[in-house]
């Protein structure tokens, strides 16, 4: 990892005041030029906006870390009447916390891993290997998913690649696991969120970044007000900082990675 990464890591994490005004800010001003901000599921129902006239933005919210975070962005959304997706990983469900994004009208989904776990535990570094071993990776990506509906009691209709140090380091993402299967004869999904053809729906998409860097464009309204169709993704992480959450993950990340790398 590059200094000016580590850096901007250590300022999220440790020091970085809350942006959780910014984020409401945002919201109202994408609000007051008429854009109708909903889910993916929202959007799909609308089959891509194209069944009514309007400006709609998607947001979805990738939660990696940090449920304190994701709960006070949710209770912004809900004060101002916006709805999103959000995606929780295994390490991060929370029962009440998904049924009340699900009651209120926004939308629960899976941010899954499971190439990346199955790397992991069977301390493998060669891509051929896990290739081969795609049709157990598959089988546990969907008691994982089973697990999930039956705990949350939530409808998971759409599902987001996680994207973990192993998917960088063997150049395969965990989506590679939903290749050519039909999502819904056999899992019952709507969509995988990196799908690109759903996301060449959208004229503009940006995405949140860690510390400083905050976005991966510039986030000026004026930029793409004459849009129709926006798409942000926001991680929780990158909002408000959570020491010790922080701190904790951070050295699950290096003692994972110092034990994948000796294969131990």
């Amino acid at each position: 990892m590059k200094i000016a990464n580590i850096l901007d890591r250590v300022y999220q994490d440790f020091i970085m005041p809350s942006r959780l005004e910014e984020y409401r800010k945002i919201l109202l001003e994408i609000s007051e030029n008429d854009f109708e901000q909903i889910s993916i599921r929202d959007f799909l129902m609308l089959d891509m906006g194209k069944k009514i006239s309007g400006k709609f933005c998607v947001h979805r919210h990738d939660i990696d870390t940090d449920l304190k975070t994701a709960k006070k962005m949710f209770q912004i959304e809900k004060d101002l009447g916006v709805r999103s997706t959000f995606y929780f990983r295994l390490k991060t469900l929370d029962k009440d916390f998904m049924q009340q994004i699900q009651a209120y009208g926004s939308e629960v989904g899976y941010h899954y891993e499971e190439i990346a776990s199955y790397a992991k535990e069977a301390k493998l570094s060669n891509r051929e290997h896990i290739h081969s071993a795609l049709p157990e990776i598959q089988e546990q990506f969907l008691k994982n998913l089973s697990y999930i509906r039956n705990y949350s009691q939530c409808a998971i209709e759409t599902v987001s690649s996680h994207g973990d140090f192993v998917n960088r380091k063997i150049e395969m993402p965990n989506y590679k696991i939903l290749e050519g299967l039909n999502l819904w004869d056999q899992f019952e999904l709507k969509l995988e969120a990196y799908n690109p053809d759903f996301n060449d729906y959208f004229e503009f998409r940006v995405r949140d970044k860690q510390g400083t860097k905050k976005w991966t464009h510039p986030f000026k309204l004026s930029s793409f007000s004459d849009t129709s169709n926006i798409l942000i993704l926001t991680h929780p992480r990158h909002w408000n900082k959570n020491i010790l959450v922080n701190l904790e993950d951070n050295l699950m990340r290096i003692y994972e990675g110092v034990k994948w790398k000796l294969g131990i």
